[in-house]
């Protein structure tokens, strides 16, 4: 074909009164055998006559064609199935692979289930997203069925590669060949301990950055090469991830059957016979890749940017099937990413709880001690400073090293004689509202008891918030506005149950 001639895409059914408009899987598999010149050059008229953004094709396009860098001497070790030849419901089939979840392991809520399940459908649909979050499973135990979930969620998703430990440079090749759903078991055993594998799934959680950079030889060179690392993973372990990668992902947990509790043993052959359910979810994501593609609906703000970016994909999945989904799905939302103390990390956790020992004091000192926090920490029962490293008690060492990323850092200064070290108050409530639950909302602060009788109980304090009545407990002591004293040192009830 010449250059500069526009390539032979039928041009008879892109003028007005021509042939039925093509079926846009069908015309985006030709246009994939162009070049990109030759694409560029139809991709306006063709997006326009199929109806779809021009982005939306370009998605589309992209998935029919060959990985820049795929090897046809390497053996595909995931499945390629046809899809089911007729159209299919996909409120049948999301119904299909919830049951066969809940059939087969035990969850602590429904939300889990309907969460795995959403996220099931979008591995058949990878390139209609911006960013794809993890699937995080977690167990607290061992026997949790941890393992039967990995199977079932392989048996459902879109071309599913299992294994129970990985290399780094194993990692991003497998993604790159046969972009696999992959489904890694035992994190709990290697992940946490490799930085280069942990790096690489992280990377993996936003299309446009899901690529690392390696040389390779090149007729005895060698030369850099991006490889695609965006590709669907399961990661299973027992216990908490690394904060980078809980925070990229759908957490879903389970629970060891009870006596009382049955479930359904998986038969030898269960991947087999579950081809017929993958080849319908092939199908359903061919006929919706493009409309899923060009929803931009979001979930409501959560008070967590990641978390609703994660959500958004199965916010738009469960849109699409219609039916009780879209109820289950901003349940599950809600559910999932409002619980306590697991999606704060401990230097969030110190920063809030540090605010309040400066909020509940009158009149607000300006700095106080390390050695004061640290005490007042400590007293804290349902916070875990007092056993903080293998049973021993929070150190002012262990406070500036959780404060440093905020860039907060103690500092000397002289009170009653003598050089102590401690934290200015500005640094750390300016930090609170960035980083804390509802920024911007401080706790209230408590007045002194000769004025609390004169105020009834919803005349306003500190940056407009009501001052409940509440039995304030003894006030801390300070030295020159400089120090707390540590008996009764505890956050006010409103600020301990702070979600």
């Amino acid at each position: 074909m010449d250059d500069h001639s526009e390539p032979d895409l039928d041009p008879e059914w892109l003028k007005p009164g021509g042939d039925e408009r093509p079926d846009p899987t069908e015309r985006a598999k030709v246009l994939a055998a162009l070049s990109p010149l030759e694409y560029e050059q139809a991709r306006q008229a063709e997006a326009k006559a199929l109806g779809v953004r021009a982005s939306a094709l370009d998605i589309e396009v992209k998935r029919h064609r060959k990985p820049e860098h795929a090897d046809d001497s390497v053996p595909d070790l995931v499945e390629a199935i046809d899809p089911w030849p007729d159209q299919v419901s996909g409120l049948e089939l999301a119904e299909q692979v919830r049951a066969a979840l809940l059939a087969h392991v035990v969850f602590p809520t429904d939300a889990d289930a309907d969460a795995a399940t959403l996220w099931i459908l979008g591995t058949w649909t990878m390139d209609a997203w911006r960013l794809w979050p993890k699937l995080l499973v977690q167990s607290p135990e061992k026997r949790c069925g941890k393992s039967t979930l990995l199977e079932v969620v392989e048996a459902h998703v879109s071309r599913g590669l299992m294994t129970a430990n990985i290399t780094a440079a194993s990692l991003f090749r497998c993604i790159e060949a046969w972009r696999p759903t992959l489904l890694i078991d035992e994190a709990d055993r290697f992940l946490r301990e490799d930085e280069s594998a942990n790096g690489i799934v992280n990377a993996g959680h936003t299309r446009r950055t899901a690529r690392v950079i390696r040389t390779v030889e090149v007729g005895g060179n060698h030369e850099p090469r991006a490889f695609s690392v965006w590709g669907a993973q399961v990661i299973a372990g027992i216990g908490s991830q690394l904060d980078t990668l809980e925070d990229r992902s759908i957490r879903i947990g389970l629970r060891r059957k009870l006596p009382s509790e049955t479930v359904t043993p998986l038969p030898v052959e269960y991947f087999e016979q579950r081809h017929t359910i993958r080849q319908k979810l092939a199908r359903w994501a061919e006929d919706n890749r493009i409309q899923l593609a060009a929803l931009e609906t979001m979930p409501p703000p959560c008070g967590n940017d990641r978390a609703r970016d994660n959500w958004t994909p199965l916010h738009r999945i469960a849109s699409v099937l219609g039916g009780p989904w879209p109820e289950r799905a901003g349940a599950g939302y809600l559910l999932k990413e409002t619980e306590d103390d697991r999606d704060e990390n401990a230097g969030v956790m110190l920063l809030c709880d540090i605010a309040g020992l400066f909020e509940q004091q009158w009149p607000r000192p300006e700095r106080l001690q390390s050695a004061d926090i640290v005490a007042a920490l400590v007293e804290m029962e349902d916070r875990p400073w007092g056993e903080w490293k293998h049973g021993r008690p929070m150190t002012p060492i262990s406070v500036a090293r959780l404060l440093k990323p905020f860039g907060i850092r103690p500092r000397n200064f002289k009170a009653a004689g003598q050089v102590l070290k401690g934290y200015d108050r500005e640094p750390i409530m300016g930090a609170f509202d960035r980083y804390c639950h509802n920024p911007g909302t401080r706790p209230a602060t408590p007045l002194p008891s000769s004025e609390i009788k004169d105020l009834d109980e919803n005349r306003p304090a500190t940056k407009g918030q009501p001052v409940a009545a509440q039995k304030h407990t003894k006030p801390l002591k300070s030295n020159d506005s400089s120090g707390v004293a540590t008996q009764n040192a505890r956050l006010p009830d409103e600020w301990r149950d702070f979600e």
